[in-house]
C-alpha cells in the first residue's frame, strides 16, 4: 500500500492557537520587533495589531459584521495585510482577488459573493467602475493610491462615478475611525477566508478555509522546524495561497516579512528585494524560477543572504534547478500543496521529492485501488489542513472529500520505496500521444532552458491518428532576432525523446496566463487549432 500514515489527531489539531491568538500575542511579547517590510516603510507587531484593530471597528461602523464578505483586490502591499487581519479580528471573510482580473469576472464574483466592503488599487479604479453599484454600493469601495514596478500610480483625482476618491481613500478610511470597540472572540472553526481557484467549468472556484486550516499548517511548519531568524520574501500576493499562507505563519511565528516593489510578480523586483532587505527564503513558481534567473543575468544582484528557495505549482525539472543553483548559490526545492490543502506535505529525502504525514496520503488508479510503488496514480489526502470545501452562498458549501473522507487531487504522483513522492503532472493536462503519457511541464522546462526563449508552454490538440499531437509556444527574446521557432525544435530534438519532441513549436509575442499564473491552456489549444487548421478537432 502507498498510504504513508498517521497525521495528527484531532484534538492535537484543537490545541492549536487561532491566528489571532498568537498575533495579540506576539505584539505582546515582542511589539517593537519587525512584522512587515513594505518598501521604506517597517511595520512592528504592535502598531501593526493597532492599525488592524482600528481598522476592524471602522469595518464594524460600516456595518460589516460576522461572515460578511471583505474584497482585497490588492496586490503586494502592508494595506492588503492589515486588512485582511482586520476581518479576522472581526470575524468576517477576508476574500482576497486577483488584481488582473477585468471587468466582466469582476463583476461575476461580486455577485457571487455580495461583498460588505471593497479596498482596492486606485490604478484599477475604471475596471471596478464597471462593477454595478447594486451589487456593490459606491460608497462601500475604498482605494490604495500607490505605484509599482510593475503598476503606474493613478493618473488623476477625478473619480469616473463622480464621487471623490479622496473621501474613499486608504487614508480616509482609517482616520474615520472614531474609536476601537470590543472585538468579538474570533470562532476557530468559523469561514475566514475565500481564495479563488480555476475551475475545471471555467467558473472559479471559493476555497474556504478557516482560521483553524490555516492555523494547523503554520504549527506544522513550526515542527518541521521553520521559524527562528528566517527573513522571508513574500511568495505571491495574498490571492494566491502561498502569499496568503505565508503572511499567517511570518505572523504566527513572531517573523518579519518583506514585500517585493511589484504588484505581483517581476524576477527583477524580487531580486531588489533580496538585495536591499537581505531576505532569506523566497517561493516561486517554476516560471518565477526561470525569471529570476534571466532577471539575474541581465543585471547581478547581492543575494548571499538566500538560504533557501522552494518551486512550486507545477512541475520543476531537473535542468532548471541545477541552473537556478549555479545562479544563486542555492538548492531549488521541490515543494507541494494546493489552494485546498496548504502544506499537505512535507520536504522530502532529495530536493526533488516530498514526503507525506502518515495515513494523510495514498496513491491511487481509476478505481480508487493503491498502486503498486513506482507506478503513477492519483495522490488523495486526508489532511487537517484541508479546506472545508467550496464556498456557494452563506452557510453553503459543495463538499471536497469523497465519500471515504478522502480530497482527490487531480495530481499524477509516483511514490518511490522510501515513500517519498514525485509530482508528474496534472491528470487533465496529459498529453496522450500514440500510447504514451506525456507530461508538459518537462517539455516546457526544456523550451524555457533554451537561451532565447523568455517564455514557453506545450498543449496537446487532437489528432486522428496518434490521439493527441504535441503544439508547442514559445515567446522569443528580444535578442533573438535570428532565431526561429523550427531553431528551437531543432535544439530541443537533441534533449527530447522523439515522442516528447513537438510536432511543432510556434512563435507567440506572449503566453496566455490565467489570473491564477499558470499557462491558459485552453486558449493556447485554440491558439493551435487556428495556426495549424485543425478547426473541427476539439478535445473531448
Amino acid at each position: 500500500m502507498n498510504a504513508i500514515s498517521l497525521a495528527a489527531t484531532a484534538r492535537e489539531a484543537a490545541a492549536v492557537p487561532t491566528l489571532i491568538a498568537s498575533l495579540l500575542e506576539n505584539a505582546v511579547k515582542h511589539p517593537d520587533a519587525p512584522a512587515i517590510v513594505d518598501g521604506d516603510l517597517t511595520l512592528a507587531y504592535e502598531p501593526f495589531v493597532d492599525a488592524a484593530q482600528t481598522l476592524a471597528a471602522r469595518f464594524a461602523e460600516l456595518g460589516v459584521n460576522r461572515g460578511d464578505r471583505v474584497v482585497l483586490h490588492l496586490g503586494h502591499s502592508h494595506q492588503a495585510m492589515i486588512a485582511c487581519y482586520a476581518a479576522l479580528l472581526l470575524g468576517a471573510i477576508t476574500v482576497p482577488l486577483n488584481v488582473h482580473l477585468k471587468a466582466h469576472e469582476l463583476a461575476r464574483l461580486t455577485r457571487r459573493l455580495r461583498p460588505a466592503l471593497y479596498i482596492g488599487h486606485l490604478a484599477r479604479h475604471e475596471t471596478m467602475s464597471e462593477v454595478p453599484p447594486d451589487l456593490l454600493p459606491i460608497d462601500r469601495r475604498f482605494y490604495v493610491d500607490r505605484a509599482y514596478v510593475d503598476m503606474p500610480r493613478a493618473a488623476d483625482s477625478a473619480s469616473a462615478d463622480g464621487h471623490d476618491r479622496a473621501g474613499r481613500s486608504w487614508d480616509a478610511l482609517m482616520e474615520s475611525a472614531r474609536s476601537t470597540r470590543a472585538l468579538p472572540q474570533p470562532d476557530p472553526d468559523a469561514i475566514a477566508m475565500l481564495l479563488c481557484t480555476s475551475g475545471t467549468t471555467g467558473e472559479p472556484k471559493l476555497v474556504a478555509h478557516t482560521q483553524r486550516s490555516i492555523a494547523y499548517g503554520v504549527e506544522s511548519l513550526k515542527e518541521a522546524g521553520f521559524g527562528g531568524s528566517s527573513l522571508p520574501l513574500a511568495p505571491t500576493p495574498l490571492f494566491h495561497m502561498p502569499g496568503l499562507f505565508r503572511l499567517c505563519a511570518t505572523l504566527t511565528l513572531a517573523q518579519c516579512m518583506v514585500l517585493p516593489p511589484c504588484v505581483d510578480f517581476d524576477g527583477a523586483a524580487y531580486l531588489d528585494a533580496i538585495e536591499r532587505h537581505h531576505c532569506t527564503t523566497v517561493g516561486l513558481s517554476p516560471y518565477g524560477a526561470a525569471e529570476m534567473i534571466r532577471a539575474q543575468s541581465i543585471r547581478a544582484r547581492a543575494t548571499a543572504s538566500l538560504r533557501g528557495c522552494m518551486v512550486m505549482g507545477d512541475a520543476c525539472s531537473i535542468e532548471l534547478q541545477q541552473r537556478f543553483e549555479a545562479c544563486f548559490g542555492v538548492p531549488l526545492v521541490v515543494g507541494y500543496g494546493m489552494t485546498e490543502a496548504p502544506l499537505c506535505v512535507v520536504i522530502g529525502r532529495s530536493p526533488r521529492t516530498v514526503r507525506a504525514r502518515p495515513g494523510t496520503a495514498r496513491i491511487v488508479d481509476r478505481n480508487g485501488d493503491d498502486v503498486p510503488v513506482g507506478s503513477p496514480g492519483e495522490l488523495i489526502l486526508d489532511v487537517p489542513t484541508l479546506c472545508d470545501g467550496y464556498w456557494i452562498s452563506p452557510g453553503v458549501l459543495d463538499a471536497v472529500r469523497d465519500a471515504h473522507g478522502w480530497y482527490h487531487t487531480g495530481d499524477l504522483m509516483r511514490a518511490d520505496e522510501h515513500g517519498d513522492l514525485s509530482y508528474v503532472a496534472r491528470i487533465k493536462e496529459i498529453i496522450v500521444r500514440d500510447g504514451e503519457n506525456i507530461a508538459p511541464a518537462e517539455i516546457e522546462q526544456t523550451l524555457l532552458a533554451h537561451p532565447d526563449a523568455d517564455d514557453a508552454a506545450v498543449v496537446g490538440v487532437p489528432d486522428g491518428v496518434l490521439g493527441e499531437r504535441i503544439v508547442g509556444f514559445v515567446k522569443l527574446a528580444a535578442h533573438a532576432a535570428g532565431t526561429s521557432p523550427h531553431d528551437v525544435r531543432a535544439w530541443m530534438a537533441t534533449r527530447l525523446a522523439e515522442h516528447k519532441l513537438p510536432e511543432v513549436v510556434l512563435p507567440v509575442e506572449r503566453i496566455p496566463r490565467t489570473p491564477f499564473g499558470k499557462a491558459d491552456r485552453r486558449v493556447l489549444r485554440e491558439l493551435a487549432r487556428d495556426k495549424l487548421g485543425l478547426h473541427g478537432a476539439r478535445n473531448a
